[in-house]
C-alpha cells in the first residue's frame, strides 16, 4: 500500500520482548487480492499479549494481520525454520473461534461492514485484524460507519475496539465512553483562546 516494511524490524520488535523464545515474520498471499504480514512466534505471551506489544511499538501499517503462537516450529533438515511448514490463519484460527451472531442494530450494521471488508462471516468477539483488517480496511471502515450509521468513528478507536461487540458499545454511547458527558459549545464571545 506504499509503504516500505521491512520484515526484519518486525522480528526485531518480537526479540526485544521477555516471554519470547523465537519470532518469524512473512508475507503471504492468503486472498487473490493482496498480501498480509503474518507473525509467528513461540513463547510464554498470548497473541493479545504480542498485539499490544506491536501496536504500541510499530507504526499502524506495520503491524502484522495475523499473530500467531506456535508450540514449535518445524526445522528444515539444515535446522532452520521450515517457512513452508507453518500454518496459515485461517486453518487454525476459525476452527477454534465459536462465531457469536450480532444482537442489537448496530451489530448486525458493523458485521454486514465487516463482511463486506474482510470476505466472510465474522463474529461480534472476533479480532478485526486477526481475521484480516489492516490500516487500510480500517480506514475503509472508519468511512463506511460514517455512511450507514452517521457515527464518526476514528481510526485509534478501531485499533483501540477491534471487536464488533466492543466497537457497536462505543457508537451506541455516541463515543463518549471515556468522557461520560458530551462536548457542550462554548459560550458566545469576541475572542477565543487559541487551541494547543
Amino acid at each position: 500500500r506504499g509503504f516500505r516494511i521491512e520484515l526484519g524490524e518486525i522480528e526485531s520488535v518480537l526479540h526485544q520482548e521477555a516471554g519470547i523464545d523465537e519470532a518469524v515474520v512473512l508475507v503471504q498471499q492468503l486472498s487473490s487480492d493482496e498480501k498480509e504480514i503474518i507473525a509467528y512466534f513461540t513463547g510464554t505471551l498470548t497473541e493479545e499479549e504480542v498485539r499490544d506489544v506491536f501496536n504500541q511499538k510499530l507504526p499502524a501499517y506495520m503491524v502484522p494481520h495475523h499473530v500467531m503462537k506456535l508450540d514449535t516450529f518445524a526445522l528444515t533438515s539444515n535446522g532452520k525454520v521450515d517457512r513452508k511448514a507453518l500454518p496459515k490463519p485461517d486453518e487454525v484460527h476459525r476452527e477454534e473461534i465459536k462465531i457469536i451472531l450480532p444482537e442489537t442494530e448496530t451489530e448486525k450494521a458493523l458485521a454486514d461492514i465487516w463482511e463486506d471488508l474482510l470476505g466472510k462471516t465474522i463474529g461480534i468477539d472476533e479480532h478485526f485484524f486477526m481475521a484480516g483488517g489492516h490500516s487500510l480496511k480500517a480506514m475503509m471502515m472508519s468511512a463506511k460507519v460514517q455512511e450507514v450509521l452517521q457515527k464518526e468513528v476514528p481510526i485509534q478507536v478501531i485499533f483501540e475496539k477491534p471487536t464488533i461487540r466492543s466497537l457497536a458499545a462505543y457508537i451506541d454511547q455516541d463515543g463518549q465512553e471515556e468522557t461520560g458527558h458530551p462536548i457542550l459549545p462554548a459560550e458566545q464571545a469576541d475572542e477565543y483562546p487559541v487551541s494547543p
